[in-house]
């Protein structure tokens, strides 16, 4: 998601949605490497990003393959 040109990545904390400040690399078959702002142990949200803010508590429907 991006918000007045920053890339923003939404994180799950705590049920919390965290927004986070990221800048990214290259993209390749619909995938976006992450360059910078983001730990890779962090849970990413990657449904619904548009509906959220952050600090919003978040229910998890479903975990899928984490890459």
């Amino acid at each position: 998601v991006s918000y007045d040109g920053t890339k923003i990545v939404y994180t799950l904390e705590d049920g919390l949605a965290k927004a986070n400040a990221v800048e990214t690399g290259s993209v390749s078959m619909g995938k976006i490497v992450i360059t910078k702002g983001l730990a890779s142990s962090k849970e990413i949200i990657i449904e619904g990003q548009e509906l959220i803010t952050d600090g919003m508590k978040v229910k998890v429907e479903g975990r899928g393959d984490t890459k």
